[in-house]
């Protein structure tokens, strides 16, 4: 653990002023980044991941270092992950929280193409509103679970598998490969940590028996994939082999009472605001439509915002009709959260346990799903939103987005109302329960971007008349 945290804290001080201690030091930097929702299993594969990579490193010149990718006043919002790394004494306070590299300054100036590069865990593409937008061509690795949108470097060592946790794939890679792993894949270790000219295996960076990468890497699966419960989420065989070499390496005996608790902490939104609920999990993609005729004729202002769809999806866990008191402070929260991340459509995510079910046959854990549009007319992405839409054609293309056969409902295992009046009022009736709870924003994402880049650009579908179906683009 001391080590580790030297690490971290060394990491720390060479980022905080990167082209000047890199250029005295002539360091090159590697960063590990996980998504830009900073969940727990993002944080535990880019910490484990990077001091990997750092144990291995024979190459004096390169360094690398872990990058918690929200702002450092957000973390305490992932209760869950910060209660974690407090439990295995990791110290919070020398992790690199985005915003806190001045590396654009060295971007602009390097001349070494190798000075800066990029790995990304737990995601497979740099974010166009990414602060690491201007180094997506220099993605060296990535390991990921999610939809591949083969948006890396050709080059690239990719290991892009549908297991139930990206820390999976992580710890693969770092346990030894000895008979108690038999069903264990070393694909991402062939790809990230090969073989020396030597012919031998580095076991540097291997997992020990106490090494706190190994309870980081154990809770993400287990809370990726609801201890390994496939009938609520989903469970690759390659969880399944991973978490008893995980928990014995972690020295944990009870796993089922290490993700009660761990669950427990994830859950407890209940003191939140309604603003804490939408950016404590969150991202945001662009969008854009396959046709884009109907903004030929607009002005050469509106040309350049228009065409695209920025589209966030908030995820927490509470109820859509518990978000706040009542109707219109929940619409009032998502006003201002869509005008700060300058949006043209919020989708509400949230996922929890229902105490209310008592049916030993049911499950209670439920997702819902929700979406506000922002009013297309207005100045400027999420400056305004009314709940339904005042515009005609923006509550034609909602009530698109939810037909039954759609690509949403379908992605999500169909969608009903929810019961609750309150988030049906907030929504403008655009709240649902969906039909399969274990379809997370992993199924989602690739739904949304199938229907928005079918739809009509955003100015253009305030314009249209509505007279007709919204042509899908299909």
């Amino acid at each position: 653990m001391a080590d580790l945290n030297a690490f971290l804290r060394d990491t720390r001080t060479l980022l905080r002023d990167s082209r000047d201690s890199m250029t005295k030091q002539k360091k090159r930097l590697t960063l590990v980044l996980g998504n830009e929702a900073a969940d727990l299993d993002s944080v535990a594969c880019a910490v484990s991941l990077a001091y990997s990579l750092h144990l291995a490193n024979d190459d004096e010149t390169r360094a690398y270092a872990p990058v918690v990718c929200v702002p450092r006043e957000d973390f305490p919002l992932r209760a869950d992950a910060r209660w974690l790394l407090d439990h295995v004494g990791i110290d919070v306070d020398a992790l690199t929280f985005d915003g806190e590299i001045s590396f654009e300054t060295y971007a602009r100036t390097t001349r070494d193409p190798d000075a800066l590069r990029l790995v990304l865990v737990d995601h497979n593409a740099v974010a166009s509103s990414s602060a690491y937008a201007a180094f997506a061509d220099a993605v060296d690795a990535v390991v990921d679970h999610h939809d591949d949108e083969k948006k890396y470097p050709a080059a690239c060592d990719a290991v892009i598998v549908p297991t139930g946790s990206c820390a999976t794939l992580v710890a693969e890679a770092l346990v030894e490969p000895s008979g108690t792993a038999t069903r264990v894949s070393f694909e991402t270790a062939a790809r990230l940590f090969p073989k020396k000219k030597t012919g031998e295996d580095s076991d540097a960076r291997r997992l020990r028996v106490g090494d706190p990468r190994a309870a980081l890497l154990l809770a993400a699966v287990l809370l990726d994939t609801q201890n390994l419960n496939a009938s609520a989420t989903r469970v690759h065989a390659r969880d399944v082999a991973i978490v008893p070499i995980l928990a014995s390496l972690a020295g944990t005996g009870d796993v089922g009472a290490f993700h009660d608790e761990l669950k427990r902490r994830r859950l407890d939104q209940s003191g939140l605001s309604p603003r804490d609920l939408l950016r404590r999990d969150y991202k945001q993609w662009r969008f854009v439509p396959r046709a884009t005729e109907d903004v030929a004729d607009a002005p050469a202002t509106d040309v350049a915002t228009s065409p695209a769809w920025d589209v966030g999806v908030a995820s927490f866990g509470v109820p859509l009709g518990e978000m706040a008191t009542d109707a219109r402070a929940i619409r009032d929260a998502c006003a201002a959260f869509g005008r700060d991340k300058r949006v043209d459509a919020l989708a509400l995510m949230c996922a929890f346990d229902d105490e209310t079910t008592n049916d030993a046959t049911s499950s209670r854990f439920r997702r819902q799903f929700a979406i506000a549009f922002f009013d297309a007319d207005a100045e400027g992405k999420g400056a305004s939103l009314s709940a339904p839409p005042r515009d005609d054609a923006l509550v034609a293309l909602s009530a698109r987005m939810f037909e039954p056969g759609g690509v949403l409902p379908v992605a999500l295992g169909g969608l009903e109302p929810v019961a609750d009046a309150t988030a049906l009022d907030a929504f403008g009736g655009f709240a649902f329960e969906q039909g399969d709870p274990t379809r997370s924003r992993k199924k989602a994402q690739p739904a949304l971007a199938a229907f928005f880049e079918g739809a009509p650009p955003p100015r253009a579908a305030a314009a249209r008349a509505v007279d007709g179906p919204v042509d899908d683009g299909d």
